[in-house]
């Protein structure tokens, strides 16, 4: 059996058994103690905002219409009051908020665990606990919206309160997603130790690593090594299922795709390439490898390729010899 069977047969046994009807409504439960969370944050910022505007108003009808110093004073001081208050109360929340979120995953995890039949074999115990952590990050995934946070029915506002949601809480969710992930993790690391040759437990680890290293995807130089280390310890756990099975050209695109985000274009024409020599007619694989072959100076394999599809009759192949020109063009430009 293919890898890539293989892993849909995790996907089947989990989704088939009937622990994933309490899964779903441990997840919906959660979510709603994740959005209950966030908006008692929401709302106490608004409550402080909203005091803080009331007294700049009283402030500047008091600054000008009123003459005396002591309202101004007063006004003054109820401002700078407010604004300590709120940072004092903000850095309280940035202290309470990851507690919290550790909180929900316990409890989710704990509601998990007393689901799970108590004759359950050691591999499928850690197999499911690790799917059920997942799964509830992808309800997150799938409720990343201003649906998942506000309740607002005006549609004019949607795309206005979306970005501003996103702004104010797509830290939050990402920060729960990660702890789901890494927790999930943890669960396929103390099922492999138990049973270091699991081949679905490193498929299932490397897929868990890859959701680990979109989340991780970010201009900020601290995200972006987090999300290179998760790609390369995903590109391990495909490595384990390659040395079991080296002509799996499931694991070979995996790989490739790994190296792809990696920007690491020569292995990912590596595996490419072992693709090829499994599927040798695969046109799509054929295109890909073609596209890197131009982008990387080897035209000559490029064309070889190009030529290749032409007689195939593929539909691609002029859109495949557009990036020889390009090519060709940039090296006149570098040249001139």
């Amino acid at each position: 059996m293919s890898f890539k069977k293989v892993y849909s047969e995790i996907s089947r046994h989990f989704d088939c058994d009937s622990f994933r009807k309490h899964v779903d409504t441990h997840c919906s439960s959660g979510l709603k103690q994740f959005k209950k969370i966030v908006r008692s944050y929401l709302f106490s910022h608004l409550l402080f905002l909203g005091i803080l505007l009331g007294e700049v108003i009283a402030f500047t009808l008091s600054f000008t219409f009123l003459s005396k110093s002591v309202l101004i004073v007063f006004c003054l001081a109820g401002i700078i009051l407010t604004v300590f208050a709120y940072l004092v109360i903000l850095f309280y929340f940035e202290t309470k908020k990851p507690q919290q979120f550790i909180e929900l995953k316990n409890w989710f995890m704990h509601l998990c665990k007393k689901s799970l039949p108590k004759d359950l074999a050691v591999s499928e115990y850690h197999l499911f606990l690790a799917n059920s952590a997942y799964r509830f990050a992808t309800h997150l995934m799938n409720h990343e919206s201003t649906s998942c946070i506000l309740p607002f029915f005006n549609e004019s506002l949607k795309t206005l309160v979306h970005k501003c949601a996103s702004f104010s809480h797509g830290k939050d969710i990402h920060r729960m997603k990660e702890i789901l992930l890494l927790v999930s993790i943890a669960e396929h690391v103390q099922l492999i130790k138990q049973m270091p040759k699991n081949l679905e437990a490193h498929a299932s680890l490397a897929n868990t690593y890859i959701a680990l290293a979109k989340i991780y995807r970010s201009d900020a130089k601290e995200m972006r090594e987090k999300c290179r280390k998760a790609l390369e310890k995903a590109i391990q756990e495909f490595k384990v299922l390659d040395y079991y099975s080296p002509n799996d050209p499931w694991v070979q695109a995996q790989l490739a795709s790994c190296y792809h985000d990696l920007k690491r274009r020569r292995d990912e024409i590596f595996h490419y390439e072992n693709i090829l020599k499994l599927c040798p007619n695969d046109k799509q694989i054929l295109f890909r490898l073609g596209v890197l072959y131009f982008q990387q100076g080897l035209n000559a394999k490029g064309l070889g390729i190009y030529e290749k599809l032409k007689t195939m009759n593929f539909s691609r192949a002029e859109e495949l010899i557009h990036y020889y020109e390009v090519t060709i063009r940039q090296e006149d430009v570098e040249s001139s």
